[in-house]
């Protein structure tokens, strides 16, 4: 009995080890940040929850020394429509060709002084060498890169210029 202990454990690390690099890289749950340029800047934030077949997501504001920050905050949620989406053509191609996984659905925001905006939305998760970026595209109206960490966002855009894609 002894003897398969050590093959078992070898065993489950084995599993674990596949099993962490795949759920690392399977999609858009967690925390995405966005530098929303403009006037005065702005630091976006999404908290997103996934499973195999949905996304849900939560939109809000963080305070930055200078940034402009309101109460405005939102939800998506969306279905796993990744084997059968198809990327549009005026999509890079370093999107096109690194997409992992799409989720999609309807974002709603609702406004600090009131009111609501809905819109359907796809979430694109690429991935490049392990390093993931989501493109949060507003259906027929343009996409916009979302990172992991705010440092990385900055770092993507340090000049705060507008980096969102509009449809031809």
């Amino acid at each position: 009995m002894r003897t398969r202990t050590p093959a078992m454990t070898f065993a489950v690390a084995i599993l674990m080890a596949f099993s962490g690099g795949v759920a690392a890289a399977a999609g858009p749950g967690g925390e995405w940040h966005r530098l929303n340029p403009g006037t005065v800047n702005e630091h976006e934030r999404l908290l997103c929850d996934q499973t195999a077949t949905r996304l849900t997501c939560t939109y809000s504001k963080l305070p930055e020394p200078g940034f402009h920050v309101d109460g405005t905050t939102g939800t998506f949620r969306g279905t796993n429509i990744t084997s059968t989406w198809s990327c549009p053509d005026w999509f890079p191609r370093q999107w096109c060709n690194k997409v992992v996984a799409v989720y999609e659905g309807r974002a709603t925001y609702f406004f600090e002084g009131g009111g609501t905006f809905r819109v359907d939305q796809d979430y694109v998760v690429t991935s490049n060498r392990g390093h993931e970026v989501l493109i949060q595209y507003w259906i027929g109206q343009f996409a916009c890169p979302w990172f992991r960490t705010f440092d990385e966002a900055v770092a993507a855009n340090p000049d705060s210029e507008f980096d969102c894609i509009f449809a031809p």
